[in-house]
């Protein structure tokens, strides 16, 4: 069975996503988004608070080896809203 995403993620990482979507609804943000998604766009609408969230974020998941975390979370965020459309057509 694949995710909306295309592959099937590790569990983990799927826990990551759900927690993020979960605080992000905590802070007012759409529960369909995680906090990633929602600094990467944030911070090219113009907000400078969420700019400085993003680089931290960024900052924090490059010592994982990942680059752009916050740009290619809000790119998986637009696929999985795309996959629950095309599912629930």
């Amino acid at each position: 069975m694949k995710s909306w995403g295309g592959e099937l993620r590790p569990w983990w990482r799927r826990i990551g996503d759900a927690s993020s979507r979960f605080g992000n609804a905590l802070i007012g943000g759409s529960p369909a988004e995680t906090i990633s998604g929602r600094a990467y766009r944030e911070a090219k609408a113009g907000s400078i608070r969420w700019q400085r969230i993003k680089v931290w974020i960024d900052r924090v998941f490059k010592l994982f080896g990942e680059r752009a975390h916050c740009r290619r979370t809000h790119q998986r965020d637009l696929e999985v809203a795309k996959g629950l459309l095309e599912a629930y057509r």
